[in-house]
C-alpha cells in the first residue's frame, strides 16, 4: 500500500520483503563499497544491517542514539497498533513536515557492550547503517561519536529512507528510498514488531556476552 502528500511516501513493507529488498541494495552499494565492519543505528537499524552483513560477510555492532523524552511520542507509541494504515500515514507525513520537528537537535549517543570491545581502529572500512534519515540529527551525532572513537575518515553512511529536508544537515551516501516512509516489522504497527523485538533481543544478547575480540 502507498499513500502519497506532500511529495513523501509512506509505504509498508513486510520483514521478508525488506531482506530481499536489502539482499539488491547490498549489492548495489558493493559495487562502489565493500565494508568489513557494519555498525547500525539501535534497534530498527538490525533489520536493516543484518542483511547487509550477511552478504558482506561483516560484522555488526550496534550504537544508540536516543531522544529526549516526548510524552505526546510515548502515547502514541500505545495507540498506533490500532490506528488504520491510512491515519498512520497521515500523522506521519504531518510529523516530519513541521518545522518544529527538524529543529530538535539533542541526542544521547552511546555505544552498547559489544561496540566498546571491538575497537573500531582494526577496521579500515565501516559502513554506519540508519534505519530513516528524516532530520538528519541521529545520523549526524552518531557520526561525531564514531570519529572520536577512532573511525574518523573510515567509513561511509547508509540509510533505507531518507527525506530531502535533512540534505541541508547530512550526507547520505547510500540510500534505498527518497523522500519516502517505509513502515516494517521495527513498527508498533506491525504485526511483525514482537518478532523483530526478539531477535534483535536474542542477536544483542548472544553477542554482548560471547563475542571476543
Amino acid at each position: 500500500m502507498l499513500t502519497k502528500e506532500n511529495n513523501i511516501i509512506v509505504s509498508f513493507k513486510s520483514s521478508a520483503e525488506v531482506e530481499r529488498d536489502c539482499k539488491l541494495w547490498a549489492a548495489e552499494i558493493e559495487l562502489d563499497y565493500k565494508p568489513d565492519l557494519i555498525v547500525f543505528i539501535a534497534k530498527s537499524g538490525f533489520l536493516f544491517a543484518k542483511p547487509l552483513a550477511e552478504h558482506f560477510g561483516c560484522s555488526i555492532v550496534d550504537v544508540i542514539a536516543s531522544r529526549e523524552d516526548n510524552k505526546v511520542k510515548d502515547y502514541l507509541k500505545s495507540i498506533i497498533p490500532w490506528m488504520p494504515r491510512c491515519l498512520l500515514a497521515f500523522l506521519l507525513k504531518r510529523r516530519v513536515s513541521k518545522p518544529n520537528y527538524h529543529k530538535k537537535s539533542n541526542r544521547i549517543v552511546k555505544g552498547t557492550i559489544r561496540f566498546d570491545k571491538i575497537g573500531l581502529d582494526k577496521y579500515d572500512k565501516i559502513l554506519l547503517v540508519d534505519d530513516s534519515v528524516d532530520t538528519g540529527w541521529s545520523l549526524l551525532k552518531v557520526q561525531e561519536y564514531l570519529n572520536v572513537n577512532g573511525a574518523y575518515g573510515k567509513y561511509k553512511t547508509a540509510s533505507y529512507c531518507v527525506l530531502s529536508e535533512s540534505e541541508n544537515r547530512i550526507k547520505v551516501d547510500f540510500c534505498r528510498y527518497k523522500d519516502q516512509i517505509v513502515i516494517t516489522s521495527t513498527s508498533r504497527y506491525s504485526s511483525e514488531y514482537q518478532k523483530f523485538l526478539d531477535e534483535y533481543i536474542g542477536w544483542k544478547n548472544e553477542s554482548d556476552t560471547t563475542f571476543e575480540v
